[in-house]
């Protein structure tokens, strides 16, 4: 998605002006821009469901400006992009953004309308009482759950957990201060002068060479099995809580350590990370529908409105304008290779500089 796009979707723009349409020589009704197998998908109701979007948006983004995308050839939300875009941006990227914005949408009703097949009766009393739509808008959403329900089954969801475990597992983690000097004899005095009660503060600034900690007492939070030195690393996930560990050799001088905190390993559990699985199931079903091939031929969408769901929908051509190449950054603002600035990951067994920045800060 472009950067103006982007942007409009920061601020919220919703749909909520009304569209004028004929149908005159059309077998879409006049206050419809789509058909699904001859049910119509109205103006009314694409200006609806916008309003129901910026409601939810208002709570995260109060006073957002309203943009109102007006298809085919969206002026007036042209000339309102205009008023609150940086003067760069093109006119032909603002109709992108308008037209995306509008696309969403239009998406919606007509995949709702797609999974017409799976909704029931139902009570919605209680859900009327909490919510502010209508019982009409509740039917669209329960379309939805239902298609949840058949995808997210107990089987389905456990075998998406089992599938994804590491996703949902976090690794032991642990705190640990270090001081990273040159030579033995200078970790044995800084070893020294912490075991007697020196700080880590004070020491680590007078003899670590380590940039990213020797001015924060050493302490490099949150430090997973495998990210420092492989010396270091064995030594700090072997050792017991508060014990002074050092000098330890490594490629890049000599390591006084120790490890202040201990965090264990965890993995959520199944009936905590259900939710989240259904929502995942169903949004990738909704985004790919296996039922696309029955109704993307029944579904036609009146000139100006079309999105790929519709069967009469054309593709643009593809725009050949490109973005010159003095926008990027030129390749000789990037840091040297023989810069001494670590490495931001493992440490490569030809450096002689130390890894300083593999952990972040608690």
């Amino acid at each position: 998605m472009n950067r103006i796009a982007r942007f409009i979707l920061a601020l919220g723009a919703i749909f909520v002006g009304g569209v004028v349409v004929s149908g005159c020589g059309s077998a879409i009704p006049g206050d419809a821009v789509a058909v699904v197998a001859g049910n119509p998908i109205t103006t009314q109701a694409l200006a609806h469901w916008g309003y129901v979007a910026a409601v939810g948006e208002a709570e995260s983004d109060p006073g957002s400006p309203v943009i109102v995308p007006d298809p085919p050839n969206y002026t007036k939300c042209i000339a309102s992009l205009k008023k609150i875009a940086p003067a760069t941006i093109p006119v032909s990227e603002l109709k992108t953004a308008c037209s995306q914005q509008f696309d969403q949408t239009m998406e919606y009703l007509i995949r709702a309308d797609w999974s017409q097949e799976f909704k029931t009766a139902a009570a919605f009393t209680t859900f009327l009482k909490e919510t502010a739509q209508t019982p009409a808008d509740i039917l669209y959403r329960f379309r939805i759950d239902v298609l949840s329900m058949k995808l997210a089954t107990p089987a389905a969801i456990k075998a998406y957990y089992t599938k994804h475990i590491t996703s949902y597992s976090t690794p032991q983690r642990r705190n640990i201060r270090i001081i990273l000097t040159k030579t033995q004899s200078e970790a044995q005095t800084a070893k020294a002068l912490i075991a007697s009660h020196h700080s880590w503060a004070s020491t680590a600034k007078k003899y670590s060479t380590d940039t990213a900690t020797k001015n924060t007492g050493g302490l490099l939070a949150g430090v997973v099995n495998g990210e420092e030195p492989a010396a270091l690393n064995t030594a700090i996930f072997a050792a017991p809580h508060l014990k002074l560990l050092g000098p330890i050799k490594s490629p890049y001088g000599y390591y006084v350590a120790e490890v202040t905190d201990i965090f264990p390993a965890s993995t959520e559990s199944l009936k905590k990370a259900t939710a989240a699985i259904k929502s995942t199931l169903t949004s990738d079903a909704l985004s790919s529908p296996p039922w696309e091939s029955k109704w993307k031929p029944k579904t036609t969408c009146r000139a100006g409105f079309e999105i790929p769901d519709c069967k009469n929908y054309t593709a643009p051509k593809t725009s050949t304008t490109t973005t010159p190449s003095t926008t990027t950054t030129p390749s000789t603002t990037t840091t040297p290779s023989t810069t001494t600035t670590p490495s931001t990951t493992t440490a490569p067994s030809t450096t002689t500089t130390p890894p300083t920045t593999t952990t972040t800060s608690k």
